[in-house]
C-alpha cells in the first residue's frame, strides 16, 4: 500500500500519474514475489482514491482472487539501475559492518570473501574478509547488517594496529560482483585509489580480552606464552607481570608471582603473546622443586590488567588458572659466563647461564692457570680443598681454602694480575637445579677473568721457633711471602717482649729456600749464634727468645710487606729447640813463645766449667796421654774469661818448661797435638765434649825464639 505522501499529476486528465516515494519504491523491490514482471503487478484501490472532473468516486477495483489484464500494466519497465553503496559502519566491539545501500539489495547473494578493508584511499595495508558470516540482514533491504566471525576476520582486523582503529583509516573496496540489487543488477564496484569508501563511524574494541590457553612454558629458551581471544599489544609498558602468578595446582600450591620480562613478541595474529622470564624469577621457579617442572604442576593465573589488547583495553582476571597445554623442561647444559677472583677476599665468583646447585659443587675440577692455552705446568692450579656457602643461583662464590690461597700465591706468574688470570673446568664440576652438568672448558680454552682484585693485605709472621743447636730460626707465616726476599739483618733477637737487656740484631744469614712458600728458615751466622750463646739468660728456653723486625724484612708474592714487630713488643718463640749437640774442637793454636794455647770450637761453651788438666799436648796424634816422653797433660793455666767458642789458656810457667823439656814434643806444628777429655770442655747447655781418641795437629804454631 502506497503512502499518503505519494505524489500525483495535477493536471486533470484521463492519465493519473502517482510518483511513488523511495521508501515506496524500496518497499515494492524489496518483495521479490511482487512488480518484477506484468505477471505479478497488479493494482486494487476503494472507490475514494479519485473522483472525475464531476464529482463521482472512481469505480473501485477490489480484491478478488481473480486477476483481470485490465489491472495490470500496460507498460512495464524494469529495474535496471546497480545499487550503490553509500555508506558505512564499523563496531568492532559488536563485531559487525552495517551496509547503506540506495536501494535494496539482496543478501542472499552476498560474497563476503571480495569485500576488502582497507588503511585509506590508497591502500597501504588491507584485509579481505574470509568468512561467510551467519545472520544479520536475511531479507532485501537498503541497509545490510554484516556480522564478522571472531575468528579469523575480527581477529585479523583487529590484530593490523594501521587499520579500522577509526574512521581515518576504515575503507571499503570491492568488485560489482560482491551484491546484486533485487533485480539482480550488479552493485557499482568501488576501486582502491579511485572511490574507495571512507566508514562513517567506528566503534573502538572496549571488550576485555580474556586468556584462552597456557600455550607453553620453555625452561629451555626461559620464554612464556599465553594465548588471548583477541590481539594483544607487544611493547612492554603494556605488561603488568608482577599480575602474572605460575602456581603449582590449579587452586595454588606453590606460587611465583613474577617481576618482570623482556622481549616481548606476539604471533599468530598478535592472539599469542610470548615473552622472556627475568633472570631472577627463572630462578625463583628452578628453586622450587614442585613448581614447573612438567605441565602437570604448571599454571599460569592472571590478575586484572596483567595484558592489552590492541585498542590499550586491559585484560581481565582469569576466573580459574589454566594448565600449561606444553611444557619443555630445561635440557641445555649450563655454561661458565665468567669469573672474578678477589685475593683480598679470598674468593672465586663464578657467573653462570643457568641457576646452579651449589650442593653439586666439586671445586677439585677447578682449574687455575696463567694463560689461555695453560701450557705453562708451573703456573697451574687446580683447587684441593675450598668450598662454597652459597645458596642455589645464578653466582656462586668460592671461598678459597687456606691451603688453596697459598698454593695459588706461590705459584709467581700465576694470579698476578688480570692477564694471568684464566680458568678451565672438566665436566661434573657443577650441575644447575635441573641435573644438567656444567659444559667443560678445555685447558687449551681457558677463560680470562672477568676481574680482579690483587692482595693488599700484609703478611704477618703467626709464629717462630729458634733451635739454638744449629742456630736455624724457622717462620710460620699466614701466607705464602717471597722467600728469596727475607733479609735477615732486619731481624733483631732479644731475650725480653719489650726492648730486653740482651739482643742481637743479625748480620748476616742464610735462607735455606727462595721457593714461595708459608714457611721458611734462616740459618743465623756463625758469628751471631756464638754471641747469642755466650749468655746464660738469652734464648735458652722460650721465655727468653723474643724476636723484633721491620717492615722490609719480608714481603709476600704481591709485594706486601710483612707486618712489623717492634722491638719495644716483640714475638715470643713459640718453641724453642734446646742445644742437645756436644762441642767439638774444630781448631787450636799453640804459641810456645807466649806459652799461649788457644782452641775454637764448634759453638760457645762454658769458660767457667774449662778443666784445664783435660788438655793434654802430644808429639802425635796416636801417641798414648800415659807416655813417658811425647806427651803432657797440663795441671793449670790463666783461662779467658768470655764465654765463646774460642778459650785461650795462658800455660803456667812449669808447664811450658815441663813442655819445652820434652826434645821430641811441640817442636814445630808437626809434633803438636791437642786431645781433649770429656771432662775438659762443656757448652752453653751444659753438653760435655766427646772425649777424644785421636790429637788434632796444631793449626797455628809458633816455636820459641
Amino acid at each position: 500500500t502506497l503512502s499518503a505522501t505519494t505524489s500525483v499529476t495535477t493536471v486533470d486528465s484521463l492519465t493519473v500519474t502517482f510518483n511513488l516515494t523511495k521508501a515506496n519504491l524500496d518497499a515494492v523491490k524489496a518483495d521479490a514475489t511482487l512488480c518484477t514482471s506484468t505477471g505479478n503487478c497488479f493494482v486494487r484501490f476503494p472507490s475514494t482514491l479519485i473522483r472525475d472532473t464531476s464529482g463521482n468516486n472512481v469505480q473501485a477495483v477490489v480484491n478478488t482472487a481473480i486477476f483481470r489484464l485490465t489491472e495490470s500494466p500496460g507498460l512495464f519497465i524494469n529495474d535496471v539501475t546497480p545499487p550503490v553503496l553509500q555508506s558505512f559502519t564499523l563496531d568492532l566491539n559488536a563485531s559487525r559492518f552495517t551496509l547503506n545501500f540506495n536501494e535494496p539489495v539482496d543478501p542472499s547473494v552476498r560474497k563476503i570473501n571480495q569485500l576488502v578493508v582497507q588503511n585509506a584511499l590508497t591502500r597501504t595495508t588491507s584485509y579481505t574478509l574470509t568468512a561467510s558470516p551467519a545472520g544479520g540482514t536475511t531479507a532485501p533491504a537498503s541497509q545490510l547488517i554484516l556480522p564478522i566471525l571472531n575468528d579469523p576476520d575480527l581477529i585479523k582486523l583487529k590484530a593490523d594496529v594501521a587499520l579500522a582503529t577509526s574512521t581515518a583509516n576504515t575503507f571499503l573496496v570491492f568488485p560489482s560482483t560482491f551484491i546484486t540489487d533485487t533485480s539482480k543488477i550488479a552493485i557499482v564496484a568501488r576501486t582502491n585509489g579511485v572511490d574507495a569508501l571512507k566508514a562513517t563511524a567506528v566503534t573502538p574494541d572496549s571488550t576485555a580480552p580474556v586468556l584462552r590457553s597456557f600455550a607453553l612454558l620453555d625452561m629451555n629458551a626461559e620464554t612464556l606464552q599465553l594465548s588471548f581471544d583477541e590481539p594483544m599489544k607487544s611493547d612492554i609498558a603494556s605488561i603488568n607481570f608482577t599480575r602474572i602468578t605460575l602456581q603449582s595446582t590449579l587452586p595454588g600450591g606453590v606460587r611465583v608471582p613474577l617481576t618482570s620480562g623482556s622481549n616481548v613478541q606476539v604471533r599468530t595474529d598478535r592472539t599469542l603473546v610470548e615473552f622472556k622470564l627475568a633472570a631472577a624469577d627463572v630462578a625463583s621457579l628452578k628453586l622450587q622443586p614442585t613448581l614447573a617442572t612438567a605441565t602437570t604442576n604448571t599454571f599460569v593465573s592472571l590478575g586484572s590488567g596483567a595484558f592489552q589488547d590492541v585498542g590499550g583495553t586491559a585484560s581481565a582476571a582469569t576466573a580459574t588458572a589454566l594448565g600449561a597445554v606444553s611444557f619443555t623442561p630445561d635440557t641445555t647444559s649450563p655454561r661458565l659466563l665468567n669469573f672474578t677472583l678477589n685475593l683480598q677476599s679470598n674468593e672465586l665468583a663464578l657467573t653462570f647461564n643457568d641457576v646452579m646447585s651449589r650442593s653439586s659443587l666439586d671445586t677439585a675440577k677447578i682449574r687455575l692457570q696463567s694463560s689461555r692455552l695453560g701450557s705453562d705446568a708451573t703456573n697451574v692450579f687446580t683447587l684441593t680443598s675450598s668450598t662454597s656457602n652459597s645458596s642455589d643461583g645464578y653466582i656462586i662464590t668460592v671461598q678459597l681454602s687456606l691451603a688453596d690461597q697459598n698454593a695459588i700465591k706461590a705459584r709467581a706468574a700465576l694470579a698476578t694480575k688480570l692477564d694471568d688470570t684464566f680458568i678451565s673446568v672438566v665436566v661434573n664440576a657443577i650441575r644447575d637445579v635441573s641435573q644438567q652438568s656444567l659444559a667443560s672448558i678445555a685447558t687449551n680454552e681457558g677463560v680470562r677473568a672477568a676481574g680482579y682484585t690483587a692482595d693488599t693485605t700484609s703478611p704477618t709472621v703467626t709464629s717462630f721457633t729458634f733451635n739454638i743447636a744449629t742456630g736455624v730460626l724457622v717462620f710460620q707465616m699466614s701466607e705464602t711471602v717471597n722467600s728469596a726476599l727475607v733479609k735477615a739483618a732486619e731481624f733483631t733477637l732479644q731475650n725480653g717482649e719489650v726492648n730486653g737487656t740482651r739482643s742481637r740484631k743479625l748480620s748476616a744469614g742464610t735462607i735455606n729456600s727462595t721457593a714461595p712458600s708459608t714457611l721458611f728458615a734462616v740459618t743465623l751466622d756463625t758469628a751471631d749464634l756464638n754471641f747469642i750463646k755466650q749468655f746464660t739468660d738469652f734464648a735458652v728456653d722460650s721465655t727468653t727468645t723474643y724476636l723484633s723486625f721491620t717492615a722490609d724484612a719480608i714481603v709476600d708474592m704481591a709485594a706486601n710487606k710483612v707486618t712489623p714487630f717492634a722491638r719495644t713488643k716483640a714475638l715470643q718463640a713459640s718453641q724453642h729447640i734446646v742445644d742437645k749437640d756436644p762441642p767439638a774442637l774444630e781448631f787450636f793454636d799453640l804459641d810456645m813463645n807466649t806459652g799461649r794455647l788457644t782452641a775454637r770450637f764448634t759453638e760457645t761453651v762454658n769458660v767457667s766449667a774449662v778443666n784445664a788438666s783435660g788438655f793434654v799436648v802430644l808429639e802425635t796424634a796416636a801417641t798414648s796421654v800415659t807416655a813417658l816422653s811425647g806427651a803432657f797433660r797440663l795441671t793449670g793455666g790463666t783461662v779467658s774469661t768470655v764465654n765463646s767458642n774460642q778459650v785461650q789458656i795462658n800455660l803456667t810457667t812449669a808447664d811450658l818448661n815441663a813442655i819445652k823439656a820434652d826434645r821430641g814434643l811441640a817442636r814445630n806444628a808437626t809434633s803438636s797435638f791437642l786431645r781433649l777429655s770429656a771432662t775438659s770442655v762443656i757448652d752453653m747447655s751444659q753438653q760435655t765434649i766427646v772425649g777424644m781418641t785421636t790429637g788434632r795437629v796444631a793449626d797455628v804454631f809458633k816455636a820459641d825464639s
